[in-house]
């Protein structure tokens, strides 16, 4: 019987700064890195997700979007740091721009995206931890079932609450959760 695997499911707004005007230009967060590593030791599968209205509005052009990729990739594989997937959600129904400008099922708060990565990558997600930089990344997380739910806010001090943990920076959340787990698996 296959085992499934766990998952870390990370926000992009708690990992980079995005920059329009330098697509191949990544601006890690503080700690950022040294989160990731300490997550892949751990034994999560890493996966980067990524709600990027701009290619249905314009702001952002494909092939833009498709650089900065590439370069987090790259430079994530150059650190030893092996994401597993990079989930992308380019609609938006106010967009001008074919085939994004679209309703969808796979923008946040809706599950779907984390949902298709769970049965793609055969994911406990149940096990899995979302870390999310709003409420509705939140609320992604909760729809697909998970129980460990963190939410990235820059200007907040760690603190546990009902939903899960707040934290001002990734590293602090998952050495948070190093000693106190939400959902032990």
């Amino acid at each position: 019987m296959h085992r499934l695997r766990q998952a870390a499911f990370i926000g992009r707004d708690c990992l980079v700064t995005y920059q329009l005007t330098s697509p191949r230009t990544v601006q890690w967060l503080p700690g950022a890195l040294e989160a990731m590593r300490q997550l892949q030791r751990s034994g999560h599968e890493l996966i980067m997700v990524i709600d990027q209205p701009g290619l249905a509005t314009g702001q952002v052009r494909a092939e833009d979007h498709w650089a900065w990729a590439a370069a987090v990739r790259l430079q994530l594989h150059a650190m030893g740091i092996r994401l597993a997937g990079m989930l992308l959600c380019p609609h938006h129904a106010g967009g001008h721009i074919p085939p994004y400008n679209t309703n969808c099922t796979c923008h946040k708060p809706r599950p779907d995206l984390l949902l298709q990565a769970g049965k793609t990558l055969s994911l406990n997600l149940e096990a899995s931890v979302i870390f999310a930089a709003d409420e509705a990344e939140m609320q992604r997380g909760r729809g697909a079932g998970m129980a460990q739910l963190v939410r990235i806010d820059p200007a907040s001090k760690l603190r546990w609450q009902a939903q899960g943990l707040v934290a001002p920076d990734l590293l602090v959340a998952v050495q948070a959760l190093r000693r106190r787990p939400l959902n032990p698996a």
